[in-house]
């Protein structure tokens, strides 16, 4: 643990988030993801659903983006790299949402107006912060050459179950789709970059022991509450059919959300 960083500049070993702290994060989370669900199910595509789901996106990735810098300014070598990025690309997220949520909840747009727009640069820019960060996690691989392997693995599962879904499911839909060429490459960006996020985190808890695997554990769940969230968009938009206010959303909030609490666990 010393060796990869694990250890936090100035923590006992009580850590800096001792179990009751944490565990109050914990039922916070919840009852803001009971909440927004209850507001998902019971008035999807409300005024007022909207505006709270919108916030509670916005909310969500910058305060997990916060956890994850005060993380890495408390960490040595690689937990303090990547921390650091993975904070970076929640902060690019974020920001994408301010843009999204401006436009919608002040501005009265509709999602139809909003993609392809700029909230798209935010989210888009935010994916190789969060790869080359999870690819400098402790436990993750410590070559050059491992990297790049794990980073293929990735990609080359993202192809895969991209290749068995267009045949299956995106290519008809998208074939009959009457979205432009550009929108529909925007949309598929992030269910790909997804799928490779997942396999390089997932390699990663592989590889730890089974007193380590906390954090990174809830991160993993994190990014695939992300993958959810990123393929419904996907696949809503193609068939033009997307609306905030959704259940779809939620995995965007809780997604985030453990994000953060893998940071503040990583403290621990």
């Amino acid at each position: 643990q010393r060796r990869h960083g694990y250890r936090c500049r100035g923590c006992q070993h009580s850590g800096l988030m001792g179990r009751r702290p944490f565990l109050l994060l914990v039922m916070a989370v919840v009852v803001v993801g009971a909440v927004n669900a209850v507001m998902l199910i019971a008035a999807p595509l409300q005024r007022q659903t909207v505006v709270f789901d919108d916030y509670s996106e916005t909310l969500a990735a910058l305060l997990a983006a916060g956890a994850c810098l005060f993380t890495a300014s408390r960490g040595r070598g690689r937990t303090r790299q990547a921390w650091g990025l993975i904070g970076i690309g929640a902060a690019c997220w974020g920001l994408g949402q301010v843009a999204w949520t401006y436009q919608e909840a002040i501005l009265n747009l509709h999602p139809a107006d909003l993609f392809p727009s700029y909230p798209d640069l935010g989210y888009l820019l935010s994916v190789p912060f969060a790869i080359v960060g999870l690819l400098r996690l402790p436990g993750a691989v410590t070559t050059n050459e491992a990297r790049l392997r794990s980073l293929l693995d990735g990609l080359l599962m993202a192809g895969a179950l991209l290749f068995i879904s267009w045949d299956l499911v995106l290519g008809p839909v998208y074939a009959s789709s009457s979205t432009d060429a550009f929108a529909q490459i925007v949309g598929l960006a992030y269910p790909i970059s997804d799928i490779a996020m997942v396999t390089i985190v997932l390699l990663t808890v592989s590889r730890l022991r089974v007193g380590q695997r906390l954090p990174i554990t809830l991160l993993a769940c994190g990014i695939l509450l992300n993958a959810f969230a990123d393929s419904s968009f996907a696949y809503l938009t193609t068939v033009q059919n997307y609306n905030s206010g959704t259940f779809p959303d939620l995995g965007w909030t809780m997604g985030y959300a453990l994000i953060g609490l893998a940071a503040v666990r990583t403290l621990g």
